[in-house]
């Protein structure tokens, strides 16, 4: 989620980040809110957009980019944490 705080600083100008985690059933959930400046229409996604969905989908998880032109962006994942993915031998 590195790569939404980066675009927040870089391209959308925020003066500030909201970054929530949570875990529920097994998926945890990553936000990050920002007040930027939302991204422009038309939208077109950069590498590092669709790196973030690549490696969300890859994980089994999902992506979602909420924006409105002006008034900031929101980045969503959700990824599986169930205890059978955390039990595969890496401590």
């Amino acid at each position: 989620m590195q790569e939404a705080l980066t675009n927040a600083i870089r391209h959308g100008e925020a003066n500030g980040c909201i970054v929530r985690l949570f875990e529920d059933k097994g998926v945890a959930r990553i936000e990050i809110d920002d007040d930027g400046r939302g991204v422009p229409e038309p939208y077109v996604p950069g590498i590092g957009i669709r790196s973030m969905k690549e490696r969300a989908e890859e994980l089994g998880g999902s992506f979602r980019l909420r924006t409105i032109p002006g008034q900031g962006t929101s980045v969503q994942v959700t990824i599986p944490c169930g205890r059978e993915e955390m039990d595969d031998g890496i401590a």
